[in-house]
């Protein structure tokens, strides 16, 4: 029998030698049924929140670091900072959530950091916060989390860490 150390060797070079990988299976779920739940896991949990999430066909700097070819990214703030996730094109239109035209800057968020934030909407008061952003209220400009006006004019109100939307005062 193979070692755990040696199954995942053999994966990464199916992967190199340009083999998929979606069909290998625990006997139960595929790998590619894990990644298609986790796509729609996301896109159900931003089209829940959609003041609070976004998606973007473009990555924060799109000159050094490129979107991955028939890919976008998607996001969503949480009280613990935000997560994101690349998603394929066509997942595009399930998302009823605002498009930016730049995916904010990647914070260096690790696993467990995405496991604390997405329980953190469902501790404290999100219900109250989600009161205080009516849809599309704020938006996302030079990666600042700014309130709009019904001109449209930006409140230049910068948001150094993202726990500080839900604390923004009507200005």
């Amino acid at each position: 029998m193979k070692t755990i150390e040696e199954i995942n060797q053999n994966i990464i070079e199916l992967r190199r030698n340009g083999q998929s990988v979606k069909k290998i299976s625990d006997s139960y779920h595929t790998f590619g049924d894990y990644i298609d739940m986790r796509n729609i896991y996301f896109i159900a949990l931003c089209n829940a929140y959609p003041e609070l999430s976004w998606k973007s066909k473009k990555h924060f700097d799109e000159e050094n670091d490129p979107m991955f070819e028939g890919d976008f990214i998607a996001g969503i703030f949480t009280p613990d900072g935000p997560i994101t996730q690349h998603l394929k094109l066509k997942f595009w239109d399930e998302l009823s959530v605002q498009e930016i035209e730049r995916a904010p800057q990647y914070d260096g968020y690790t696993e467990e950091d995405v496991k604390i934030r997405i329980k953190s909407l469902n501790g404290g008061n999100v219900h109250e916060r989600r009161k205080k952003f009516p849809k599309k209220q704020y938006q996302l400009v030079d990666n600042n989390l700014v309130k709009t006006n019904s001109k449209n004019l930006y409140n230049k109100r910068k948001c150094k860490n993202w726990s500080c939307m839900f604390t923004l005062n009507e200005i």
